[in-house]
């Protein structure tokens, strides 16, 4: 029986590296047998169903600060100040523990 996810869904899985540890990710495409996921660095795995945990509810109260300790919130618009992305801006889609994920217009890949 086939689960349902949708693009965008934040999920936890089964660690391939570490069988008692479950990794976020973010849905970005849904196939007949698995579902490809972006992980926080930017790549995507693949993965079956059975190794979804569980879909993250998202919780718009949730709050994190930067390291500048200006507060983050879902929804919020931001500029990427380091790393890769430099430069690009979006909006926070979701966020776990201290791990964010922009969706940005710019970047057509991965669906923003």
């Amino acid at each position: 029986m086939q689960k349902k996810w949708n693009i965008h869904d934040l999920v936890l899985f089964k660690s391939r590296e570490d069988a008692n540890r479950h990794d976020p990710g973010v849905v970005v495409k849904v196939e007949k047998n698995s579902i490809k996921i972006l992980l926080n660095d930017n790549m995507i795995e693949n993965i079956s169903f059975n190794q979804v945990v569980q879909t993250v509810a998202k919780n718009k109260k949730f709050s994190a600060t930067d390291k500048n300790t200006n507060s983050l919130n879902i929804g919020d618009n931001v500029k990427v100040l380091e790393g890769f992305f430099r430069g690009s801006q979006g909006s926070i889609r979701h966020m776990f523990k201290n791990i964010v994920w922009l969706v940005c217009p710019e970047h057509e890949d991965n669906l923003g």
